[in-house]
């Protein structure tokens, strides 16, 4: 953003600058609320940068919770109910306007923005009806099986003897419940709960979403994999910020991960025929936008990250990751 344009936007989000340097504005951190240690910013450590060639689109950089995206920065406000559509408004209008030279791939954007608002948590009662998957003996056991991590059994729930995997948003509210068992029948093994489930009525759901999104670090590289298992075990092998697709990747996930702007994309999936498809749409729509790398997990002798057999060959898939250029 030019200089003009961001004194602007700092006063819709009511901050008032400390210094600016010609490149940089500093302010106290709009985000210290939610990431710094104490929740507050007494001492300004946030700078927000500026151009007015038009040439660098800005960015937040904080010493005490890290460099991200401005539209990043604006969205978790945003669904933190702590800023209006009139800001996020304000930002993107000056996008497509051509104050900045990035090119936003969102269409009808504010509607978009308005859907995710309007996204609907899964009911309390529902949850109460799940047993938390640590207090399963035969989740545990199935777990160790594949070699996850059983500190992960925390983060998920069981019903029927299948799992429950949450799928959560950056407030932290779970919209989604995927149901994953053994059964040999693929419609029956894996599907998505809905109220009628549970003998309720209505709807919730939120179809932008992708799985382990909420505990994203949106300044360092993030994996995409295929299912819930490929990110627990990248989790248990050491790669926490990983996110899953489950099912399918819609035009709602596509856009929801433009919003965070990723620096860097390391592309995990299954290596077959789905796989494929899939990396081909993330490169469509994210070629020139993030850095890319592909991943052959055929490298090791396994069709998926969930079947990694250690950390070791985990690294030597890594070590073999193909840029696309």
């Amino acid at each position: 953003m030019t200089r003009n344009s961001l004194y602007k936007l700092l006063q819709l989000l009511g901050i008032v600058p400390v210094r600016d340097n010609g490149v940089w504005v500093t302010i106290s951190c709009p985000l210290a609320y939610k990431f710094h240690l104490y929740h507050s910013d007494e001492h300004p450590s946030c700078g927000i940068s500026y151009d007015d060639s038009g040439v660098y689109r800005s960015t937040v950089n904080c010493f005490a919770c890290g460099k991200r995206d401005l539209l990043s920065a604006l969205l978790i406000l945003f669904y933190d109910k702590k800023i209006g559509y009139d800001v996020l408004r304000f930002y993107i209008e000056y996008e497509q306007s051509g104050g900045g030279t990035r090119e936003l791939n969102y269409v009808d954007i504010y509607e978009e923005t308005e859907d995710i608002g309007r996204a609907i948590p899964v009911y309390p009662q529902v949850l109460d009806c799940l047993l938390p998957a640590y207090k399963s003996v035969e989740i545990k056991r199935y777990f160790k099986q594949r070699r996850i991590n059983l500190n992960l059994t925390f983060n998920v729930y069981t019903w029927k003897g299948g799992v429950v995997f949450p799928f959560r948003d950056v407030d932290n509210k779970i919209y989604k419940l995927h149901y994953r068992n053994r059964s040999k029948n693929k419609k029956d093994r894996f599907f998505f709960l809905e109220p009628k489930h549970f003998g309720l009525s209505g709807k919730w759901g939120a179809e932008h979403l992708w799985y382990n999104i909420e505990n994203i670090d949106w300044t360092k590289p993030v994996f995409l994999v295929e299912g819930e298992f490929d990110v627990l075990r990248l989790i248990t092998l050491g790669i926490h910020n990983v996110i899953a697709c489950c099912g399918g990747i819609s035009k709602e996930q596509i856009r929801y991960l433009q919003f965070f702007s990723p620096i860097c994309l390391y592309l995990g999936f299954d290596s077959d025929l789905t796989g494929k498809k899939y990396t081909s749409k993330i490169i469509e729509h994210f070629r020139g936008l993030s850095t890319l790398y592909k991943l052959n997990w055929g490298i090791v002798g396994v069709k998926d990250a969930g079947d990694l057999k250690s950390r070791q060959d985990l690294e030597k898939v890594l070590k073999k990751a193909k840029i696309i250029s």
